[in-house]
């Protein structure tokens, strides 16, 4: 897709990549805003849209990348190029910084637990440097000298070293203290002359120490002298350090040679830092000025819902001011829009503000405003202000045609196509033929269009052919400043010789301009104004509408809400209720039990009664609790509050107020798009739930009642297994699987069961054996024949 400089700087696209460059944070997150252009696809951008949303959230949690202190590794990664260069130890620094920032980067886009996730698949396109990172970490420390780790050879050579030095300052200073007593120094210390350790000997007095003369002091008092007997230790010293330097020099090679064959990496881990930092800085952008994701690829050619230009809005917030924000929508129906209205009254900054947001949205850049649409435009074609050229000849009205001209010749849909003051340059009959003749060629398109206009005749054009609509713009009558305000559906005048007046043109002047006029044209004037009133009280009538609306929705919702706290109410009573019924049965239970114990004495008989009663309280509670279960309340589905940071685009969400499962399109600060059926509506964060994890996804079919108690009680009483498997378990745990088995096979009036415990050392035969004994219903137990089982296994009556 092509992109005309001329377009992109009539719309101001690259201030605001200047804008935008200025929240990275390193030279690589700059130089890919720098390089943004729009794109294609819509699925790329919409991939692209999702990551700054991501990344958004992150910082809006605390999280984010910050890139501002890594070194300019790009001058580094430059000396690579050259063959047979040793990169300085500094340099080594700065590319081992952006191996780890590199990886720490690839980590954190990593580790989000969502595997769709855009930030994952990004993460993952970063090299794998982990081995060049350690190999620099072993053979450089911070501080950018070699350590003795780093060789060996040179760890030997430093010992030496280490070892010579000693000697030699041993030796220097007993040749010093021989010295000072003869006099013969001027100064008690050893010093570096030409690589060589040396002593400051009076000049008088040289002759008294043989040696080599390696220099002589400013003053000439001094010289500094190596005796003979030093020679030597010297030599072996200046040779250990040479070797010492080529070994540093050969590990310099080395890990220059390891960055050289990693140099493709290294050039693509500085690509995507950079990547990511314009990523964050989009984010940022989008925080600062409340910018949203745009919807892309939607059958509408472009839709603006209080946008704001950023620009503009960056000047104003510095003077302490706000910006107006505007809306319009171009559609397939309605493809053209006509403003009209007074200079300086705001036409140019709405076209502007359409064709700015459209760039940005197409180079994955949010887009101040509260809602936008945007088609996927092959191109954007922007005519704006004057472009007479004195060097080639071209009239102002010249260069309009050829713009004109241009965009006829090069358009393929859907490009969008904005033109200041179409027609304009010529005289005003002419050119607003030539303006309609255009108009109606890219009304047979249905290209999207907007353009600005005085033309009397064009306005009126608007007015009467299918698919144009019309918006005005308006001047405060006192101040002359622009309202800024767009309005839809509205006509605006220029108000000429209105501006004339108050500019303070002499009032014969104004009068004799105003006789002037045609009588048509004043009868025009009228009928715009009346039209405009019109339209204002439309306006004023729908807001009136939506707001109505929206207080029956939240008293719709207030009353939903008494309703169900009112069953919830009732629920809470009918429970109270229940467990006041159960409390007493089971103290006329367990007075029952004494009684019969008392009077028989048969604890068997006692058993028998108390399991009985048990299944009377059971048929009890199955009567009770359809009563509860078939609550309207009882039957919503398990939901969980949704934060904020979870939510994102796509995502299924119970609104718990509307009683309906919607789809995430967009979220804002000042609310969540949804889209439930086939309506959109923006809501609070507060309405939005999720099914717990073990409920399972959302689905619209929410309102099924669950399955009443009743029901899950008699699944329990519905026959089971009557044979039990402990073979494997602790005593403990088959014991207690024992104790429900039994009560179970009890319930259901099984009389005969078996447990199969398996024969080992018989310790878990014995201990279930003692249980049997223990329960009261428990008849009889035995060992079945060996075919069946034998000592394996034990077959238990029970008295039902």
């Amino acid at each position: 897709m092509r992109f005309t400089d001329d377009s992109l700087a009539n719309l101001e696209f690259g201030r605001l990549l200047e804008l935008l460059a200025g929240l990275a944070t390193f030279d690589g997150g700059r130089r890919d805003i720098t390089a943004l252009a729009p794109l294609a696809s819509a699925e790329e951008l919409k991939r692209i849209h999702r990551l700054v949303g991501e990344i958004r959230q992150g910082l809006e949690r605390g999280e984010g990348f910050n890139f501002s202190g890594l070194g300019d590794a790009r001058s580094a990664l430059n000396f690579l190029d050259v063959e047979g260069i040793v990169l300085e130890p500094g340099d080594i620094l700065v590319i081992h910084q952006l191996m780890t920032v590199a990886a720490d980067t690839a980590r954190a886009l990593t580790a989000g637990e969502d595997p769709e996730s855009p930030l994952r698949e990004l993460g993952g396109c970063f090299p794998k440097l982990s081995s060049a990172i350690r190999l620099v970490e072993d053979k450089l420390d911070p501080s950018g000298e070699v350590p003795d780790r780093a060789s060996p050879e040179l760890a030997t050579v430093r010992r030496q070293l280490r070892d010579l030095n000693e000697s030699i300052q041993q030796a220097y200073a007993r040749i010093l203290d021989r010295a000072a007593r003869q006099g013969l120094l001027q100064d008690s210390y050893v010093t570096v002359r030409n690589n060589r350790y040396v002593i400051p000997v009076k000049s008088q007095g040289q002759g008294a120490i043989e040696g080599i003369v390696h220099g002589t002091s400013s003053s000439g008092l001094t010289v500094f002298l190596e005796p003979f007997d030093m020679v030597a230790h010297n030599n072996r010293f200046i040779g250990l350090r040479d070797r010492e330097q080529e070994i540093v020099q050969q590990i310099l090679a080395q890990l220059t040679e390891v960055l050289r064959t990693s140099r493709d990496d290294l050039e693509r881990a500085w690509e995507l830092l950079g990547v990511v930092d314009s990523l964050t800085a989009r984010a940022r952008f989008a925080i600062r000025f409340r910018a949203i994701a745009p919807l892309l690829d939607t059958g509408r050619y472009l839709v603006l819902e209080e946008a704001r230009h950023p620009l503009l809005e960056d000047s104003l917030v510095q003077q302490g001011r706000t910006v107006v924000p505007i809306s319009l929508a171009l559609t397939p129906t309605e493809s053209c829009l006509i403003i009209s209205g007074p200079n300086t009254g705001g036409k140019t900054a709405a076209l502007k503000t359409a064709g700015l947001l459209a760039l940005m949205a197409l180079s994955g850049i949010p887009v101040p405003a509260k809602q936008m649409e945007c088609a996927v435009f092959t191109r954007v074609f922007a005519v704006i202000g004057d472009q007479q050229s004195l060097t080639d000849d071209l009239s102002t009205f010249a260069s309009h045609v050829l713009s004109l001209k241009h965009m006829l010749d090069h358009y393929r849909h859907p490009a969008l196509l904005l033109v200041d003051e179409i027609g304009t340059g010529t005289d005003p009959e002419e050119g607003a033929a030539v303006a309609m003749a255009v108009l109606d060629h890219f009304q047979r398109l249905q290209a999207p269009l907007i353009a600005t206009t005085h033309t009397q005749a064009l306005k009126e054009y608007a007015l009467t052919t299918t698919g144009v609509v019309t918006a005005a713009v308006e001047i405060h009558p006192d101040t002359l400043e622009p309202t800024y305000h767009l309005h839809l559906g509205a006509l605006g005048s220029s108000r000429g010789l209105f501006i004339a007046r108050k500019l303070g043109l002499p009032e014969p002047v104004v009068a004799d301009a105003n006789r002037r006029l045609s009588g048509g044209r004043q009868l025009s004037e009228e009928v715009m104004t009346r039209l405009n009133e019109l339209v204002r009280k439309r306006e004023a009538e729908l807001a009136d509408i939506t707001r109505l609306k929206h207080e029956q929705i939240l008293r719709k919702i207030h009353l939903e809400r008494q309703a169900e706290e009112r069953k919830r109410s009732v629920i809470r009573e009918l429970r109270q209720e229940f467990d006041s019924v159960r409390r007493q049965f089971e103290a006329e239970k367990k007075a029952l039990f004494e009684e019969v114990h008392r009077q028989s004495g048969a604890a068997l008989a006692a058993d028998r009664m108390q399991r009985r009663a048990e299944r009377l309280l059971d048929a009890v509670e199955r009567r009770l609790e359809p009563v509860i279960q078939d609550a309207p309340a009882a039957r919503r589905p398990a939901l969980r509050p949704l934060p904020a940071g979870e939510l994102a685009v796509g995502m299924a969400v119970y609104v718990e107020p509307l009683h309906t499962v919607a789809t995430v399109l967009d979220c804002g600060r000042d609310g969540v798009l949804v889209q439930a059926g086939d309506k959109r509506i923006r809501v609070p964060v507060a309405w939005l739930c999720q099914r717990e994890e073990s409920a399972g996804p959302l689905t619209p079919a929410e309102s099924a009642p669950p399955r009443p108690a009743a029901a899950a009680e008699a699944a329990d009483d519905t026959p089971a297994a009557t044979e039990l498997h402990v073979i494997g378990r602790s005593a403990e745990d088959a014991l207690a699987e024992l104790d429900r088995f039994l009560d179970l096979m009890f319930r259901q009036e099984q009389r005969k069961i078996s447990v199969v415990h398996g024969m080992g050392r018989g310790i878990l035969r014995a201990a279930i054996h003692r249980r049997l004994r223990e329960t009261p219903f428990v008849r009889h137990f035995y060992h079945p024949p060996y075919a069946e089982g034998g000592e394996g296994k034990t077959i238990v009556e029970l008295d039902v």
